[in-house]
């Protein structure tokens, strides 16, 4: 199996819990080593063209790959590496599997834009939210704001004539800086979203399907975030699955046919307690861990094939 991105921490879990499985496992990255190839589970290093600077190298990479049959299986970690991917999903799996959605289901889980659209026109809650088609559209929704707010791009990623460009989530405070944002910032000219800011404890709802079938879930609430205004989760604890909110998540995935894994973000109104969708991450997440979760890995790459890797069975996860 080859495993990209292999100094982001998700690699390195999906390395170790492969690895431990008995499993053959390569790590890629565009630098001679990297965080997971430092792991005594890795097998062997390759090194690739950037696939942030150059996609496309990094596409003939990949096919070139898959046509000599040099791995079972391709695992990207990262937006970019999976968009690529599952953009050429078709190509590749001539000689590789995928365990991933088809390109068309994580381009639109992807887009935030997109996807609080449908949770709007579908029922689901969300942070009181306006959309923004870039700065000359700033001026249609200045009157209806509540200060502060937060200023999110429709992407998390943006593909530029130089590469992908990664975009940042900001704050305002008030119109003088809402306006001052729009334009200084580069990504600000793109699909944007001014939301309200959300007081209150993240939780996350995370899924395994196989072409729509839901196989495991499991959820967490943050409890420290860096920054603390809202960022990446340094330490959480693990609570029982909403009955709800698995609900909505299996019903949008089972439309889009999705295989492979999810992660839905949640944050809970400290106001209401109401739990408003955030985002969804279509691929392994930021504060993926072997240790808590070990047995989705395997699950992931071996879900559905004709073939199994073996794992003892394991007891529900506890709360807290």
């Amino acid at each position: 199996m080859l495993v990209t991105d292999g100094d982001e921490r998700p690699a390195l879990a999906v390395t170790r819990s492969l690895g431990r499985r008995g499993i053959e496992v390569l790590v890629g990255a565009e630098n001679e080593r990297s965080l997971a190839s430092s792991s005594k589970y890795c097998a062997g290093h390759v090194t690739y063209p950037s696939p942030y600077r150059d996609h496309h190298r990094f596409c003939e990479f990949l096919l070139d790959l898959a046509r000599r049959g040099q791995i079972d299986v391709l695992i990207p970690i990262t937006d970019v590496t999976t968009h690529i991917a599952a953009l050429h999903k078709a190509e590749l799996e001539g000689g590789v599997r995928l365990p991933i959605p088809d390109f068309s289901a994580f381009d639109f889980v992807s887009d935030k834009w997109k996807l609080l659209k449908h949770a709007q026109e579908t029922g689901i809650a969300i942070p009181r939210t306006h959309f923004v088609r870039g700065a000359e559209g700033l001026g249609e929704v200045l009157g209806e704001l509540r200060y502060p707010v937060v200023v999110k791009p429709a992407r998390s990623r943006i593909l530029t004539e130089s590469g992908w460009a990664r975009t940042e989530v900001r704050y305002a405070g008030s119109e003088t800086e809402l306006i001052g944002l729009y334009r200084e910032a580069a990504d600000l000219g793109f699909p944007s979203l001014i939301q309200e800011r959300i007081n209150g404890a993240g939780v996350g709802l995370f899924l395994l399907f196989d072409r729509g079938n839901l196989v495991t879930v499991f959820s967490h609430r943050r409890l420290r975030e860096k920054p603390p205004s809202g960022g990446v989760s340094t330490l959480r604890e693990s609570i029982a699955v909403d009955a709800r909110l698995k609900s909505q998540a299996v019903e949008l995935f089972k439309a889009l046919g999705w295989h492979g894994v999810a992660m839905v973000e949640y944050k809970l109104d400290r106001r209401t307690g109401e739990p408003l969708l955030m985002e969804v991450n279509g691929r392994f997440w930021a504060p993926f861990s072997s240790r808590s979760m070990p047995g989705w890995i395997s699950r992931t790459c071996c879900t559905g094939w004709p073939w199994r890797v073996a794992s003892k069975p394991r007891r529900p996860t506890r709360s807290g």
